[in-house]
């Protein structure tokens, strides 16, 4: 059996975290090693969480898994060679560089290698652009999963996040956030964001 990449992707507010949570305690039952992965500049949370909003409007946590924090292919590299994994789960891809599409390759390649790998990321920024290593990990899987989630404009089916100041991030600039800042939108909905 060969390593086997499942990249799951789609708008905040989709599900995508909660549903990397939920293969990976399917993974539990059978005893899997399972090694979960997350960014450093994502600051939001320890671990990968899954959040709902209550009746309040506000983010909650409902689900979690503990993960570790990387911020560059050595120190992944370490982690995966020091715990040899049966199944990678790297939550908010999106963040990281070129350098892990690189390195997932590598994995996929190993003939020795029969990891199970799931990658979660936003595949688009807000001006609808593909958003980090996104479009070149979804070209190497096996599997792709977008989810949608709901417009919080119309209600209806919702494939993008936008950020709710309107803004143009800055080249290589990270914003972590969650409701306070962004909020999905369907097509119809959209609006591109604006330079100051």
């Amino acid at each position: 059996m060969s390593a086997y990449l499942k990249v799951i992707t789609g708008p905040m507010f989709s599900g995508k975290s909660e549903e990397l949570i939920r293969l990976m305690r399917r993974h539990t039952y059978a005893r899997k090693r399972i090694i979960a992965i997350k960014p450093k500049t994502d600051t939001r949370q320890n671990g990968i969480r899954s959040r709902q909003i209550n009746e309040a409007g506000e983010s909650i946590t409902f689900a979690e898994f503990p993960a570790l924090e990387v911020s560059d292919r050595a120190e992944l590299s370490a982690i995966v060679t020091e715990h040899i994994p049966d199944v990678l789960a790297i939550d908010e891809c999106h963040f990281f560089g070129p350098w892990i599409t690189e390195y997932i390759h590598s994995l996929l390649v190993d003939p020795k290698n029969n990891l199970i790998i799931y990658i979660v990321g936003l595949d688009q920024e807000s001006h609808c652009k593909t958003f980090g290593p996104m479009g070149d990990l979804m070209a190497l899987a096996d599997e792709v999963v977008k989810m949608k989630a709901i417009c919080f404009n119309c209600g209806q089916e919702a494939n993008v996040t936008i950020d709710k100041s309107g803004t143009v991030r800055g080249e290589g600039e990270i914003r972590p956030g969650d409701i306070e800042i962004y909020e999905a939108r369907c097509r119809t909905c959209w609006r591109p964001p604006q330079n100051d």
